[in-house]
């Protein structure tokens, strides 16, 4: 009660003594890239990034949080290759591992997208995939996948008719990648490449970039060199994402997606790296 009287007392102080700042518009460049199918999202920054409050509002917020438990929440940063990743507003290594094979998978609903939209989408092989993408993409080490009992079942290319095409609306579920689709047990996992220019052209030209992980309980997962790998669950199924860095200081895109555990998507991405 002591702290919340003494919060209350501040800001009514403040309030009392602040002058308004002016409202300030500035909008971010972000990757044209759309991941709402997915039920969450992580947001890319390039540049620096503005915003104004006013002052008796921001020093009343850092004297809340400083009277509220650490346990109430988690909070990751790290740097990688020179871009600030952090995970906001999430709990860390809270997440469920699952394996659910009654509700339609995630292979199900990208063949139910590709053919709805065929007349924006097409299936190619994965060399004009990579012709046209600017890339050469990451292929499985066969022993590792036989170890792990996966089975390649599919490999292709999806790209749109139009080089130029841009997405419409926010709902919309950008299918441009690289994709592998395997089988274990009776579970199908999606693993989708692309190149990510934004985070391509900060390494190469030492641009600022900030990374945030958000609307979701995501966890940093260690797995490989030049590579972050991030974790997370909707319940019935698992996704895990990578980023990594190739010879050609170009970042590849990795998402792996099934109704299978963590542990097995990550088996299945160290095959990769």
């Amino acid at each position: 009660m002591n702290n919340e009287q003494k919060v209350d007392q501040l800001i009514k102080c403040m309030q009392s003594q602040s002058t308004s700042l002016p409202d300030m518009d500035v909008r971010d460049r972000v990757m044209d890239r759309v991941h709402s199918f997915h039920r969450f999202h992580y947001t890319k920054d390039l540049g620096r990034k503005i915003r104004k409050y006013p002052v008796w509002l921001t020093a009343a917020a850092l004297l809340f949080v400083t009277t509220v438990s650490v346990s109430a929440a988690t909070f990751f940063k790290t740097d990688w290759n020179g871009i600030q990743v952090m995970i906001d507003g999430s709990i860390e290594g809270s997440t469920t591992n699952t394996s659910v094979g009654s509700t339609t998978s995630y292979k199900t609903h990208l063949d139910e997208a590709i053919s709805k939209m065929s007349d924006t989408w097409k299936i190619v092989s994965i060399e004009e995939a990579e012709e046209q993408m600017g890339f050469t993409a990451l292929r499985p080490k066969m022993i590792d996948m036989i170890d792990h009992h996966y089975i390649l079942s599919e490999s292709f290319g999806v790209l749109a008719h139009d080089t130029n095409y841009r997405v419409k609306s926010e709902d919309e579920w950008w299918l441009g990648g690289i994709y592998d689709v395997f089988r274990l047990d009776q579970n199908d996992v999606v693993v989708k490449q692309n190149l990510d220019p934004a985070m391509t052209q900060s390494i190469r030209d030492e641009i600022t970039m900030s990374l945030t992980f958000q609307d979701a309980s995501w966890e940093n997962i260690e797995i490989a060199n030049d590579a972050l790998a991030m974790y997370t669950t909707t319940g019935d199924k698992n996704l895990l994402i990578i980023n990594y860095k190739n010879s050609d200081h170009q970042v590849i895109s990795i998402e792996l997606q099934g109704n299978v555990t963590k542990e097995e998507l990550i088996q299945l991405a160290k095959s990769y790296l």
